[in-house]
């Protein structure tokens, strides 16, 4: 994988944060950014984590569980 698609996702998220979301403030452009991100990356990199030979099974709990740390973060952001 290029190194530019690599790093497209990053802004991506950056642009999403960056771009003003009415008035609520930045807080929220942050949490609407990171829920946007999370649904678009996390269903492909455990798709990969999920299909990767070379990792172990402790591996690949490991990153799911980043995965599903990382949705509880946005979730208490989104105060749910």
């Amino acid at each position: 994988m290029s190194r530019i698609r690599r790093l497209s996702p990053l802004f991506l998220f950056l642009l999403l944060v960056l771009v003003p979301s009415s008035c609520k403030g930045p807080q929220d452009a942050f949490t609407k950014g990171s829920r946007s991100v999370f649904d678009v990356i996390a269903p492909a990199h455990r798709a990969y984590l999920e299909a990767d030979a070379t990792l172990d099974a402790e591996q690949k709990a490991r990153r799911i569980r980043t995965l599903a740390a990382w949705e509880v973060l946005i979730k208490k952001a989104e105060g749910q």
